[in-house]
């Protein structure tokens, strides 16, 4: 559902979410399952994360799974584990991760497909500027963050993010270049 279009910025799409978990809406490119699919039988699933600071990815055990530290242990004392297939946590935050999501922008862009950042990370307002700067021109966040984000895009001027974010990506801490933007 479209919230609110602008006719000076057509090419801009705000709409609302009303998915709490954060994840990437990349309908046709289906960047999440791309990754499941390539990692097949040795993950559970393959999901995004604001939890993780300075790992780019991390594996983790579902909620009613026996976690994998205590795995060992008792394999370690003879003791029978049952086995459970981990889940692969990505931080949308670090430079690797933000590499691969300009890669599937430009790939969208170049193949005509529509790409799409949808939930937590779309509302972000530490990411947003960089996102536009990458290319990115549809988003879809939770209600309450529709206000900030739409007045982060309208005092952007793109012509300026795209060399921006460049830098950014090439920078040393990406973090501490988004904090000082």
């Amino acid at each position: 559902m479209t919230l609110f279009e602008r006719e000076q910025f057509p090419r801009f799409h705000i709409g609302e979410s009303l998915i709490p978990e954060t994840y990437w809406v990349l309908k046709r490119l289906k960047m999440l399952d791309k990754m499941k699919a390539s990692l097949g039988e040795r993950v559970k699933d393959v999901k995004v994360t604001l939890r993780l600071t300075d790992s780019p990815a991390c594996l983790v055990a579902d909620e009613h799974d026996l976690g994998m530290n205590l795995a060992r242990i008792l394999k370690a004392a003879g003791q029978n584990a049952p086995v459970s297939k981990p889940i692969l946590e990505i931080n949308p935050k670090h430079p690797a991760v933000l590499r691969l999501v300009k890669r599937v922008v430009d790939a969208g862009h170049k193949a005509g497909i529509p790409v799409a950042m949808c939930g937590e990370m779309a509302g972000d307002l530490t990411l947003t500027k960089l996102l536009l700067g990458l290319g990115l021109r549809s988003f879809s966040m939770h209600p309450a963050q529709i206000l900030a984000v739409k007045q982060e895009i309208l005092r952007s001027d793109t012509t300026k993010l795209a060399p921006w974010a460049r830098r950014v990506m090439e920078a040393e801490d990406p973090e501490r270049e988004l904090a000082d933007s």
